[in-house]
C-alpha cells in the first residue's frame, strides 16, 4: 500500500521501506530473515526507476481484519550488505578519487559487475593510504574527510533512484551545474472541468515547504567554520607548527556569501576571528610516505579545516519541500526555488520575490513516498548563501584584517 525510498548525498546507498497487506500467510509460511531480494520499480512521465534490494527487517506487524494482516519491510541497497560482510586490510596507492573508487569497485560490487563507480571529478592529490581492517565505507569516509577535490571542495559518493551510476563528485561542481527544475507555486484551479487532462502543469506543484534553518552563525563561529587556529603536530620531525585559516581566504564561498565583509564582533572580523577553535593535527611525514604520494597523516593542515568549513557552510540555509514528483529531479542536480516575500503587494510594480531565499540551490536529499497511486517527493534543498539576484552588500571589498599566519613554528626539537 505505501512505498517510501531515501537517497542523499550524504549517503552512498539508498534504503527504504513498504508497507504491505497480507491475506495469504506469507509471513507465517517463512520468516524474512534478511537474505531476500526485492525489486521496485514505476514509470513516471516516461522516466523509469528500477532498483533490487535486500529486505533486512520487519516490523509492526498487526491484525487489521479477520484473516487479514499489515506489516512494514524494511530494506536497502545490495552495497550496505557488502559492507557488512567485508572488512579488509590492504594498501592503495594514487588519487584519492581512484582509490574511493578502487574501494568501491573491489569490495562494494558483486564481482563480474559493470556497475562501477564513477567519477564526476578527481582529487587535488594522491596518496598512499593503509587502511587496518576496516570496512569499505569506513575507509571511502576517511578519504573524504581528508582529502579534497581538484576545485578544492569536498567529494560526495551517492547513488540516486533514476539513474543508474553511483557517482563521486564535488561540492563546488554540483552546485555550478545549471538548473533542471523551477520549483514555484502553480495553484491548481478548483474550477477546472477536467484536471488531468493537463496533469503534466502540475510536476514540481509545491503542496508544502519549510525552511528549516538559515545563517544561523553562533554555532558556526565556535565550531571553527568562518575562522581558527591549526596545530600541526609532526612527530617524526619531533616539530609542531600552528597555522591560521581564514575562509575569505581558504574556502571561498561558492554561492552568494551571505556574510557581510563587515560582519565583526569586537571590531575584529569574524574571518580573521582565529580563536575560535584551535585543531590539533598529528601528522607522520615518515611513515608509508614519499614527496609524491603523502599518507593521509602527511596532509597538508589546512585541508581539514576547509573540509570542516565547506561540510558546515553546505547546510546554511536548509528548504524542506513536499512536492508532486518530478523524476528530473535527484539528488546531486540544481533546481531554482522561487519563494515570495511575507508581505502584501500594495501596488502593482512590487516585486512579490524574496531575492534573499529564492535561487538555485543543490538537492541533498529526497524521499521518494508512493501511496497507491499518489507519487511525492520531499526534497531538501541546500546551499551556502543566498539568492543570486540578491545584492545587499555591493560596493564592498573583502576586509581580510591580519593576514592569516601559515605555518608558524612552535616547537622545534630538529637540532642538538
Amino acid at each position: 500500500t505505501a512505498v517510501s525510498i531515501f537517497e542523499s548525498i550524504f549517503t552512498p546507498f539508498l534504503y527504504g521501506n513498504m508497507t504491505v497487506i497480507d491475506n495469504s500467510a506469507m509471513a507465517s509460511i517463512f520468516p524474512f530473515i534478511g537474505q531476500e531480494k526485492v525489486r521496485i520499480s514505476w514509470v513516471r512521465a516516461e522516466a523509469r526507476a528500477q532498483k533490487d534490494f535486500y529486505i533486512y527487517d520487519v516490523k509492526d506487524m498487526k491484525t487489521q481484519t479477520e484473516g487479514t494482516g499489515s506489516y512494514t519491510l524494511t530494506f536497502t541497497s545490495e552495497k550496505q550488505f557488502r559492507n557488512n560482510i567485508n572488512l579488509f586490510s590492504k594498501s592503495y596507492s594514487g588519487n584519492a578519487a581512484d582509490i574511493i573508487k578502487n574501494v568501491y569497485d573491489e569490495w562494494l560490487i558483486e564481482p563480474g559487475s559493470d556497475k562501477k563507480l564513477k567519477l564526476n571529478t578527481t582529487a587535488a592529490a594522491s596518496h598512499n593510504v593503509v587502511f587496518p581492517y576496516i570496512k569499505p565505507l569506513a575507509a571511502i569516509n576517511m578519504i573524504q574527510k581528508n582529502a579534497l577535490a581538484e576545485d578544492g571542495t569536498p567529494m560526495f559518493v551517492f547513488e540516486s533512484m533514476y539513474s543508474e551510476d553511483t557517482v563521486l563528485d564535488s561540492m563546488k561542481r554540483m552546485l555550478e551545474q545549471e538548473k533542471v527544475f523551477t520549483l514555484e507555486p502553480v495553484p491548481m484551479s478548483a474550477t477546472d472541468p477536467e484536471p488531468t487532462r493537463e496533469m503534466n502543469k502540475y510536476d514540481g506543484q509545491i503542496y508544502s515547504t519549510l525552511m528549516q534553518k538559515g545563517y544561523e552563525t553562533l554555532g558556526r563561529t565556535g565550531d571553527g567554520v568562518f575562522a581558527s587556529q591549526i596545530t600541526a603536530v609532526d612527530i617524526a620531525a619531533r616539530k609542531a607548527d600552528i597555522t591560521d585559516f581564514s575562509f575569505r581566504e581558504h574556502a571561498k564561498p561558492i554561492t552568494n556569501d551571505w556574510v557581510s565583509a563587515y560582519f565583526a564582533f569586537d571590531d575584529n572580523r569574524i574571518h580573521t576571528q582565529y580563536n575560535t577553535m584551535n585543531r590539533i593535527m598529528y601528522k607522520n611525514t615518515l611513515a608509508f610516505n614519499d614527496d609524491d604520494f603523502p599518507n593521509l597523516t602527511g596532509l597538508d593542515e589546512l585541508e581539514v579545516a576547509i573540509i570542516n568549513s565547506y561540510f558546515s557552510r553546505l547546510r546554511t540555509v536548509s528548504v524542506l519541500a513536499h512536492i508532486n514528483s518530478v523524476p528530473e529531479i535527484e539528488c546531486g542536480k540544481v533546481v531554482e526555488y522561487k519563494k515570495e516575500r511575507f508581505s502584501p503587494k500594495l501596488a502593482p510594480a512590487d516585486d512579490p520575490d524574496d531575492k534573499v531565499s529564492s535561487g538555485n540551490y543543490l538537492v541533498a536529499s529526497i524521499h521518494h513516498h508512493i501511496r497507491r497511486k499518489e507519487y511525492t517527493m520531499s526534497v531538501e534543498l541546500v546551499r551556502d548563501g543566498m539568492g543570486e539576484e540578491a545584492d545587499l552588500y555591493a560596493n564592498q571589498e573583502v576586509n581580510l584584517g591580519v593576514p592569516p599566519r601559515r605555518q608558524v613554528s612552535i616547537l622545534d626539537y630538529s637540532g642538538d
